[in-house]
């Protein structure tokens, strides 16, 4: 097995970032209501002069004296009404303030570092202060590369725009959208395994393809498609061409020295390595080995024949001699052991190479 050095590959993808402010004043009109002015005018009757006597000369009659009874009239005073004068009560509108409430103004920060040098064995990602745009060190240049996330999701035919925390680190947050068939479309010719691809429907058409795809048993027990006839592990094989696989019980199935295949199982296999814990992969497609324990001499040359990075293999020792070969080892090795002290050979040609 050759130690192989993993590059993650993002998809180049599009963001977009929205801002707004907005303030709103309503100005209240107050009423105005004025007085009510009543006026009545009194009325004055015109008393006109009798003028209708003619002059003309008396008859003289001697009248016996009557004394006339004089009679007096009783002068009847009016009653004067006061009219009762209503004063309308005048309201006086309260007039309201409206609160101006002024909007923050965000300024997005546009982070210029990403860019220039990085090193992929210490720095992997970061998001961008747009929070739609992640930072990656290229482990191919060792250069800071942005990547928009909406067109990383996309091309990984997910569904997604915003870049987060994740247990890994920050990363695009897509997710997967398995009503969407375009976007399963490209996660089919991705390749890739998730709920949507190995769902019982087989949407990709993968079932009796000549590849076993017990990967998806292993990650979605509850809904997915059974490919016994490429996980079975029996017959013939060539070598050259073969592909190990996990068979759907996690055992790993090897071309034998004899062209027949071979069920290994993980456990054995890693305890001959100094290995405490292991299982059949179906993402790897071989047996994974973990907790190694560096104390036997012999399982640790064992693990350096297999050509795999451990804390052992790793250790400062250099137990593997791996310094100055054609590997440059150091990256691998601190990046996957960053809290123990490790053989150095970046100074070795094949580190500087290039």
């Amino acid at each position: 097995m050759n130690r192989t050095v993993m590059l993650a590959v993002l998809s180049t993808l599009a963001f977009g970032l929205a801002a707004c402010s907005s303030s709103s004043t309503t100005v209240n009109n107050a009423d105005i209501i004025g007085s009510d002015l009543d006026a009545q005018a009194d009325t004055r009757d015109t008393v006109g002069n009798d003028t209708s006597d003619v002059n003309r000369p008396d008859t003289v009659i001697t009248d016996t004296v009557v004394t006339d009874t004089v009679v007096t009239d009783t002068v009847v005073t009016d009653t004067v009404v006061t009219d009762t004068v209503v004063t309308d009560t005048v309201v006086t509108d309260t007039v309201v303030t409206d609160t101006v409430v002024t909007d923050t103004v965000v300024t997005d920060t546009v982070d210029p570092a990403c860019s220039g040098a990085c090193d992929p064995a210490t720095q992997s990602t970061k998001c961008l202060a747009d929070g739609t745009s992640l930072c990656f060190c290229d482990s191919s240049n060792s250069t800071w590369t942005p990547y928009v996330c909406a067109d990383v999701c996309t091309s990984n035919g997910m569904a997604g725009t915003q870049c987060g925390a994740t247990a890994n680190g920050d990363d695009c947050t897509c997710v997967n959208d398995c009503t969407n068939a375009t976007l399963v479309a490209t996660q089919c010719k991705n390749a890739v395994y998730t709920e949507c691809t190995c769902a019982s429907a087989d949407p990709c058409a993968w079932l009796a393809d000549g590849y076993c795809d017990s990967a998806c048993a292993q990650k979605f027990p509850a809904d997915h498609y059974t490919d016994t006839a490429d996980c079975t592990c029996s017959g013939a094989c060539d070598a050259a061409q073969f592909a190990e696989f996990c068979t759907l019980d996690s055992k790993d199935c090897t071309c034998g020295t004899d062209s027949q295949m071979a069920v290994q199982d993980c456990t054995v296999y890693c305890g001959t390595l100094g290995a405490t814990t292991g299982t059949c992969d179906g993402l790897q497609a071989t047996c994974v080995c973990a907790d190694y324990v560096c104390t036997d001499a012999a399982k640790v040359q064992a693990q350096c024949t297999a050509g795999i990075y451990t804390a052992c293999t790793c250790a400062a020792a250099d137990p593997c001699a791996w310094i100055n070969d054609t590997t440059c080892d150091s990256p691998s090795c601190n990046k996957d052991f960053p809290t123990q002290t490790n053989f150095d050979d970046s100074a070795s040609a094949a580190c500087t190479a290039g």
